[in-house]
């Protein structure tokens, strides 16, 4: 259930092809691949935010991915890190300016994940329906 399915990862037509959002988010998600689920637990429950954190095993990196599932609200989160253990390899998002967005032939990139400018894991803001992910390296 690769192609031109209901979620599917590409759509075909002939010889034309695009990767769909579906694409995008199960690429954003590989990382926690093979690492092992670790607590995050928030300070205030929030129905619209899902929070999933991964190590590795020898315990060298982190995966951190936040999925704001609110239609309009970015939502302004902090991360409690030991201060200085870890360093931000990569951050990246997976979002658009209208919920209603979509890849097509026309516009294969229309959504597509992007960097993520983040310069503080205690004050960030995740954008409406969006899905961000941050790989963190052991200083």
């Amino acid at each position: 259930q690769l192609t031109n399915l209901l979620q599917s990862l590409f759509e075909t037509d002939g010889e034309k092809c695009y990767r769909t959002p579906t694409f995008y988010a199960m690429k954003l998600l590989y990382p926690h691949t093979g690492q092992y689920l670790i607590h995050a637990l928030p300070d205030d429950v929030d129905e619209n935010l899902d929070t999933v954190a991964t190590m590795s095993e020898n315990g060298e990196s982190m995966t951190i991915s936040i999925v704001n599932r609110h239609i309009s609200e970015d939502k302004k989160i902090s991360l409690a890190m030991a201060d200085g253990e870890w360093s931000v390899t990569d951050a990246r998002i997976l979002t658009a300016d209208d919920v209603h967005v979509y890849n097509t032939y026309d516009d294969p990139n229309a959504i597509c994940d992007r960097e993520f400018a983040l310069t503080d894991l205690q004050e960030m803001t995740v954008p409406a329906h969006s899905i961000v992910r941050i790989c963190l390296q052991r200083k």
